[in-house]
This record gives C-alpha cells, structure tokens and sequence, in this order.
C-alpha cells in the first residue's frame, strides 16, 4: 500500500516556511535551511506536538524537486 503524505512545494520551503503534516499516529515537521539548500524532517509517534514528543527518525535532503521526491518516498518507506 502506498501512502501519498501531503507535502508542500519546493517554493514554499524556500522561502523559509516550516511545514508540518500526519497520518493517523504518525507526525513529520519539515525544516528548511535556504542557505544551505536543503531541508530535514522529524518524525514522531502519537498526539503530543513536535517540542514535546521524542523524535523517531531525522534526515536531510537537498531542497529542490528531487529532494521533496526523495523526502516522499522515504516518508512512505516508514509508514509501511
């Protein structure tokens, strides 16, 4: 089964603009670094907001096209 998380678009992440989505029990926050050109996502289990939850997985990718398509599929890689 494949899981299609919503994600915002590369331009929104350039400007500065955090990003955080769910499915269920599962959280991700998107944090984008402009002057780096890349962005990293937390993700966490359960109801509590991201400063008060223990986070599960972390990565980074570059921000542009292929980076959100990579940041897609590995969300969907641990939502399986």
């Amino acid at each position: 089964m494949e899981h299609n998380l919503p994600l915002p678009s590369v331009k929104y992440l350039k400007f500065g603009n955090i990003y955080s989505g769910s499915s269920g029990n599962f959280n991700y926050k998107i944090f984008p670094n402009v002057k780096e050109e890349k962005f990293k996502i937390s993700t966490w289990l359960g109801k509590c907001c991201y400063e008060k939850c223990d986070v599960l997985h972390e990565k980074d990718f570059k921000l542009n096209e292929v980076g959100l398509n990579e940041a897609a599929q590995w969300l969907s890689q641990l939502l399986k």
